[in-house]
């Protein structure tokens, strides 16, 4: 009888947390745009900016809903896995390959760098503010710089994430994956970014 193909629960557990990884970044940027947009929000705001920026964070918020989704579900199938362990919980069956974006070459950003950059816009804040985020007054082409970037970094993410190969058991997590790539809020912080004046000029592809 063929014996069954096991690995080893760290490892089993570090290739869920880059999935998780990739995907809790994605809805971090997305929701730091958000945030950071806010400071646009001031008392010469034209009708056509507040719209924009209303419209976009309602995109951004009902998008940032679908990761809960992905979320469970990747609970779901990673149970299936724990089900089956074994040699005093050390290893476990591996009941079929855990996706991998980097098998089809795609990277995340570095998450130190990011989250860097969620500390210095106050999205994330540290007792003693170390960064002086309350001292800080944010200009607008810095605000427009720092959500192109994050806008970059969720991109990349959303690649990574909808690109790996989801198979069998994990096919219900791919197909919410690929409908989140689908859905991702480009076009309403592009058109945030028109009402301010600034081209797009930044744009990552985020074909297939």
């Amino acid at each position: 009888m063929k014996k069954n193909k096991t690995i080893k629960t760290t490892t089993l557990q570090g290739r869920f947390e880059k999935l998780h990884l990739a995907a809790n970044y994605a809805e971090e940027c997305a929701q730091a745009i958000a945030f950071h947009a806010n400071r646009l929000c001031v008392a010469d705001q034209s009708a056509p900016q507040a719209a924009a920026y209303m419209q976009m964070t309602e995109d951004i918020n009902n998008w940032c809903d679908k990761f809960a989704q992905l979320a469970s579900s990747m609970q779901s199938v990673e149970e299936k896995y724990y089900a089956h362990l074994q040699n005093n919980n050390t290893e476990c069956e591996l009941i079929e390959e855990v996706p991998s974006y980097k098998k089809h070459g795609y990277a995340v950003p570095d998450s130190f760098s990011v989250d860097d950059m969620l500390f210095e816009i106050g999205y994330h804040e540290l007792e003693g503010d170390p960064y002086l985020v309350a001292e800080h007054d944010f200009s607008e082409p810095e605000i427009v710089n720092d959500i192109q970037v994050l806008m970059e970094n969720m991109i990349r993410y959303v690649k990574a994430l909808a690109n790996a190969d989801y198979n069998g058991i994990w096919k219900p997590v791919g197909d919410l994956a690929i409908e989140i790539h689908d859905t991702i809020p480009t076009q309403s912080i592009d058109n945030l970014l028109v009402a301010y004046g600034y081209d797009k000029t930044f744009r990552l592809c985020i074909e297939f």
